[in-house]
């Protein structure tokens, strides 16, 4: 079974732990009810932690503290005795003296306005100043708490995990004691299955312990539910690099520097104020005895800041290098904060690569290598620790995968808290011209080089002798010739109709009888072994389907045998059907497998038996012999069927198509024709003979049909199929092309360009040119073909002439030796395409603008093209001066 790995799969929620696990690990089993998402941690953490209650019991008692700042100090009650007597008579007496006063009064201090609102001033910053230290405290116990759960998380995701390598390792301990029942292992591989299982121990102990730390961990913020499974996962915060720099300066443990800030300078104001006298007013009243009247006292005191320089001075300047180091002290927590910005966004820009690495490549590489070690092991190449190796390597990325998106989480949270306080959440034509006479001129040309037309009168540069102009009206129709009747009578034309009728496609011809190649069967070793006993059989014999051969020992089969009953007792289904597939790949008949599997016994051993009647055309295995995979024991080829070589004429090669009836005649059989069809039409000709080889299928049930007899075969086409037909001596073949002659109407004859078919009989099959029930020259027509060249009139093409592509230049290098408008003599190299050697001849131009600007002595490239005029210049390159 493959495991294919996702990002989906490896961070779904996970689900509650079981009773046992959660036993062992000393919780209770309680926490199950009511699982732990991540907000609900955040949430629990703000509430729950000690450390924010005590910040929140900060913040009250300064701004309980901040109420009296800017308020006046208490008022003063003075009681006392003024004057007392204390010797004479009249000592201690309160009213016998008029100076002796019982008197009470009150004094009420003002501080300066500036010192009162410098003290508001350092309240309120000492408020911010809590706020901003719970804000620290809140931020911390968030990240803190988003890291535990993301640990915790990433830590049970392994452990759940890791329970796959305990499978893998009894599928590992399945196939080390295959390799050794097969005689591949040694004793050395039964231990690495038990030390396989004591590392996975090892490992498991190790993840339960980090679980148990993160537990921990998570219980200090959360408290008690801290060991509630886990569910959901944690959110993911967008981490851009730009937006981390902006809020650097927002990171709470500078922005508690601004209240500080404020506080000092609160303070700093404070000294600066003691500079300012402050003053007090006291009220009194002094009772004297009876006799004396009493007496009131109003009384106004001032401080008096004399000596500034030693007192208040020294205060401020205090308080000014306070405020001074605080902002070198904030300069240098910003520095700490930006390095540990960089290097961890540093880190997280690295664990973000290495997850999306583990997830993109190594991952998929190793379902890809798993499932090509399941192939391997499938189609009996690999070996199943192979296998085993593979998908352990698997589940160990799968683990890598898991404790780098944890560690990428962890990272993410530590950036996010630290920056940010979030909540839990065509051709020319030439013109026509009038000759004296009135008639209109289409052309000149030369008569005896009909085909070149001149838009001008004048000599022809082929022969001494003027131009002719051929006229408009003249025969009514440029492209056919004009005969008198009794011309045409006196020439001996006779005409014939194209006709179509169905086409004689049937073909005699002899074959040989040869066995039917695709009725071969061979038997193999499909795997290396030991031959038992053989059957007394020799090649030629011949044998029924199912006949024994041989019985064979094939050791490798027990261990796949053996693997198989191991995979089957571990109840993976996917393997064991690999493994059936393995056991049929070796080689084993369903039916071994079947009684493999219903009795869970080993067989070792095979009775090779013919997998279909015919003759044995070679038997190679005797008893005793050592068989290796692949090794052919013996060849055996039906006879149900047989195939007939036919040796069909070149020329009637083109009536033969696949699928048509044939009937066979032996002499070894006479008057018991044999029927059968055609079957294929082999690419290569008989090149003796000359003859297309046709191959024909014929059933031979009762075997009498022998490879070596020779037949006369008969092949018959389907019928009914039609062609356009005129005889064949009506048409003209130039070697380059083939034309009929057309007759019109008034002795008028049009040549025509065809394209021809097969012949048959004395037809000729014509594909394209004709219609049905033209009329056309049979006999008398090269005559016309004459005439007609004489008067410049050129073949009309057909629609599949006109598509064939022009043919291609043939080029060599040449000295022109005379020029003109028509003709150049060149002395040229061979023209190699056309097997002609070097030589100086007289060609004619295809167009009299190729000799412009050239003169007798200069080198060119030369391109002629094969005409029915002969070969034709339609290139002259410069290449050189004149030489």
């Amino acid at each position: 079974m493959v495991i294919s790995l996702s990002a989906a799969r490896l961070w779904q929620p996970p689900v509650c732990r079981t009773a046992v696990m959660l036993v062992w690990a000393g919780l209770a089993g309680s926490v199950c009810a009511e699982p732990l998402s991540f907000d609900d941690a955040l949430t629990l953490a703000v509430r729950e932690t000690p450390a924010l209650r005590a910040e929140s019991a900060q913040i009250d008692a300064a701004r309980q503290a901040a109420i009296p700042a800017g308020a006046l100090p208490d008022p003063k009650l003075a009681l006392g005795i003024d004057n007392l007597p204390i010797e004479g008579p009249d000592r201690f007496s309160l009213g016998s003296e008029p100076m002796t006063m019982q008197r009470i009064g009150v004094m009420q201090e003002f501080p300066n306005d500036a010192k009162r609102g410098a003290r508001v001033d350092a309240a309120r910053g000492r408020v911010a100043l809590s706020e901003a230290q719970t804000r620290i405290t809140r931020l911390a116990v968030l990240r803190e708490t988003a890291v535990a759960w993301i640990a915790r998380d990433a830590v049970e995701r392994q452990l759940d995990r890791i329970d796959a390598l305990d499978s893998e390792n009894r599928l590992f301990d399945a196939a080390v004691r295959a390799r050794i029942a097969g005689g591949k292992g040694s004793a050395l591989d039964a231990v690495a299955s038990r030390q396989e299982a004591a590392m996975i121990d090892a490992r498991r102990d190790e993840l339960t312990a980090r679980r148990q730390q993160a537990i921990a961990a998570l219980k200090r913020w959360v408290g008690p539910r801290a060991a509630a499974p886990l569910k959901g996962a944690a959110p993911e915060w967008p981490i851009a690099r730009d937006t981390l720099e902006h809020a650097l300066h927002g990171h709470p443990e500078l922005a508690i520097f601004d209240p500080k800030g404020r506080v000092l300078d609160a303070e700093v104001a404070e000294a600066k104020a003691d500079k300012k006298p402050d003053w007090a007013l006291e009220l009194a009243y002094a009772k004297r005895g009876s006799q004396f009247g009493d007496m009131a006292m109003v009384q106004v005191s001032f401080e008096l800041p004399l000596f500034a320089a030693h007192r208040q001075d020294p205060k401020i300047a205090a308080k000014l290098a306070e405020r001074m180091g605080l902002d070198a002290e904030r300069e240098a927590v910003l520095r700490e904060h930006a390095a540990m910005l960089e290097a961890d966004f540093a880190e997280y820009q690295r664990l973000v690569s290495a997850v999306k690495r583990q997830r993109d490549v190594l991952l998929p590489l190793a379902d890809e290598k798993a499932d090509l070690a399941l192939a391997s092991w499938r189609g009996g190449k690999g070996e199943l620790v192979d296998l085993v190796m593979a998908r352990r390597e698997r589940i160990d990325a799968e683990l890598t995968a898991i404790a780098l998106e944890g560690a990428r989480r962890q990272m993410a949270a530590r950036l996010h808290y630290a920056y940010s306080d979030p909540g839990p959440g065509g051709g020319m034509e030439m013109p026509a011209e009038s000759s004296k006479d009135g008639r209109t001129v289409l052309y000149w040309y030369d008569p005896m080089v009909p085909t070149q037309k001149f838009d001008k009168p004048g000599k022809s540069p082929f022969m001494d002798m003027e131009l002719v102009p051929k006229y408009a009206d003249e025969g009514g129709d440029a492209s056919t010739v004009s005969i008198n009747p009794g011309v045409s009578q006196n020439l001996g034309v006779r005409l014939a109709t194209v006709t179509r009728a169905p086409l004689d496609s049937s073909v005699t011809a002899t074959g040989i009888v040869d066995f039917n190649e695709r009725d071969v069967a061979i038997v193999q070793a499909r795997t290396g072994g030991f031959v038992e006993r053989v059957a007394r059989l020799a090649p030629n014999d011949v044998i029924d389907s199912g006949a024994f051969i041989a019985e064979l020992l094939v050791p490798e089969w027990a261990a796949l045998q053996e693997e198989y009953l191991a995979l089957k007792a571990l109840g993976e289904p996917a393997l064991e059907q690999a493994a059936l597939a393995r056991m049929r790949l070796g080689g084993m008949p369903e039916g071994l497998i079947r009684e493999v599997a219903a009795s869970g016994r080993i067989r070792n051993r095979i009775a090779i038996t013919a997998p279909r009647g015919g003759v044995i055309q070679s038997l190679d295995v005797r008893a005793g012999m050592t068989l290796m995979a692949g090794q052919t024991l013996a060849r055996i080829n039906g006879i149900g069927t047989v195939w007939l070589d036919v040796a069909v004429p070149e020329s009637q090669a083109g009536a033969v198509r696949v699928g048509q009836s044939a009937d066979a005649v032996f002499a070894a059989f006479p008057g018991k024709p044999v029927q059968g069809r055609v079957t294929a039409l082999l690419p290569a000709l008989n090149d003796a003979a000359r003859a297309l080889r046709v191959r024909v299928e014929l059933p031979n049930k009762d075997g009498r049909l022998r490879p070596g007899l020779s037949a006369q075969v008969s092949l018959t086409g389907s019928g009914g199929e039609s062609a356009l037909r005129v005889p064949t001596e009506a048409v003209i073949r130039t070697g380059r092309r083939a034309l009929v002659i057309v007759a019109e109407a008034e002795g008028r004859y049009r040549p025509v360009e065809v394209v021809l078919g097969p012949e048959s009989g004395n037809d000729t099959v014509i594909l394209s040119g004709l219609d049905e029930g033209q009329r056309i020259v049979a006999s008398g027509q090269f005559l016309i073909d004459s005439e007609a060249s004489l008067q410049g009139i050129v073949a009309r093409g057909s629609e599949s002439a006109a598509s064939i592509a022009p043919l291609a230049l043939h080029e060599a290098d040449a000295v022109i030796n005379e020029v003109s408008d028509a003709y150049v003599t060149l002395s040229h190299g061979p023209f190699k395409t056309l097997s002609m050697p070097g030589m100086t001849m007289e060609f004619a131009l295809a167009r009299p603008e190729l000799a412009k600007g050239l003169k007798p002595g200069d080198r060119v490239r030369a391109g002629v093209r094969e005409t029915d005029d002969g070969l034709v210049v339609e290139k002259l390159d410069k290449t050189g001066g004149a030489k």
